[in-house]
């Protein structure tokens, strides 16, 4: 295995930039910097797009589910000993695995469709990725509402990921 530049992480190689050799990163007051994207090399566009994808949305998720149960639980308790911190960690790694599994799915779908496509990478992709992925995600959460959810989920999916690319070119 390699690395470029000095940055090493076992399976998978953080992208640093060319110019100064760093992981790319955002400054916060006091001087301390954190990273502003995970970003991963693989040695194939399709793995890195989707592991990459997977990663940093799986992170927003898993913060989202740290702060909201986190919340129901402060809020909703009057004794600070009554904090349960397994369920609000288990909450967390579960929204971190669902949204990171979404954005995958929806980020290789759309990468398998601008390459079918040659190349072209506009709102049809995104549509038709959206669609894709909602789809998905409805028929594997099983609530008893079948095909209904299904076709709902779709729509929403295409709709929402056709008016993210909408405003992406903005």
């Amino acid at each position: 295995m390699h690395a470029r530049g000095k940055h090493f992480v076992p399976a998978l190689l953080l992208r640093t930039t060319m110019s100064t050799n760093r992981v790319s990163a955002t400054r916060v007051s006091g001087g301390w910097e954190a990273p502003s994207r995970i970003k991963v090399d693989l040695g194939n566009r399709l793995a890195n797009t989707v592991v990459d994808s997977f990663v940093n949305i799986g992170l927003v998720g898993a913060a989202h589910g740290l702060a909201k149960e986190g919340l129901n639980q402060a809020v909703g308790s009057d004794n600070a000993k009554q904090f349960n911190f397994e369920k609000t960690a288990k909450d967390a790694a579960r929204q971190g695995l669902e949204w990171g599994a979404i954005s995958a799915v929806y980020t290789g779908v759309n990468y398998g469709l601008e390459q079918a496509r040659d190349g072209r990478r506009d709102w049809v992709n995104s549509l038709a990725a959206g669609a894709i992925t909602g789809a998905l995600y409805a028929a594997s959460t099983d609530d008893g509402r079948g095909n209904d959810k299904v076709a709902q989920s779709a729509l929403t999916g295409a709709a929402l990921a056709t008016a993210a690319e909408f405003l992406r070119d903005l």
